[in-house]
Formats: C-alpha cells, sequence, structure tokens
C-alpha cells in the first residue's frame, strides 16, 4: 500500500468516525446522543513527544495541542508496533500486530476483512 492510499483509508476512516454518527442518527439507526460517547482521535503524522510545548519543549509553541492536552488524555509513554511508517499506522487504527494485517512494511495491501477503528465504533 502506498503512503498515498494509507491516507485516504485513514481519512476516510476518519471521516466515517466523525461524520458517521451524525448520519445514522438522522436515519434513526444510532443511539440518543447522550448514549452515546463523543470520541475525537487526532493523528498527527512524524510527530515526536518533543514536538509539542505541553511536553516540555521551551522551543516551539503549540497552543492548540497544548490545550487539547490540558483537557483530553496526555500520554507520558508510548510504545510503537513497529519503526516503519505503514506498518505502525495500520496498528493505530486495527488494534492488531503488523504481521496480523499483512503489512510488515512499507508497500504491502492489507489482509481482506480486517477490521478498523471505523468498524468498532459502529459496531460499539
Amino acid at each position: 500500500m502506498k503512503r498515498r492510499d494509507f491516507l485516504k483509508t485513514a481519512g476516510g476512516t476518519t471521516a466515517s468516525l466523525v461524520f458517521g454518527n451524525s448520519l445514522l442518527s438522522r436515519t434513526g439507526y444510532a443511539k440518543s446522543k447522550k448514549d452515546r460517547p463523543n470520541v475525537l482521535f487526532i493523528f498527527t503524522d512524524q510527530q515526536t513527544l518533543r514536538a509539542a510545548s505541553c511536553y516540555g519543549n521551551p522551543y516551539v509553541q503549540t497552543p492548540a495541542i497544548d490545550s487539547i492536552a490540558a483537557n483530553g488524555i496526555r500520554f507520558e509513554n508510548s510504545y510503537c508496533t513497529s519503526p516503519v511508517c505503514s506498518p505502525a499506522r495500520i496498528s493505530l487504527v486495527t488494534s492488531l500486530m503488523p504481521h496480523e494485517t499483512g503489512i510488515t512494511h512499507n508497500g504491502l495491501p492489507q489482509k481482506p476483512g480486517i477490521r478498523n477503528m471505523g468498524h468498532i465504533f459502529s459496531d460499539a
């Protein structure tokens, strides 16, 4: 899978998360708004911990990220499933290890039938 294709897929997943509940509620298939959690998943690209001032970097100013960090959940430690771009990203959206998705390095297609965040949130 090429990077552009992956970004399109990730963007589609994000769009389905953002707009999916709205469409479902208008058609009567979703629970009422107060019964559904409000989830915002921000997925930045190639950003290290030290790229935000809320983590102590005195040389950058990131007021939007700082505000989100102050009012949401901020992780102090994280672990990556792969040092390679596509395998790491597919793990984030599927909750699977790269070898389980078929994407062990950049440029590989995903195994058919792999569920992602969009499917998981829709089912919940």
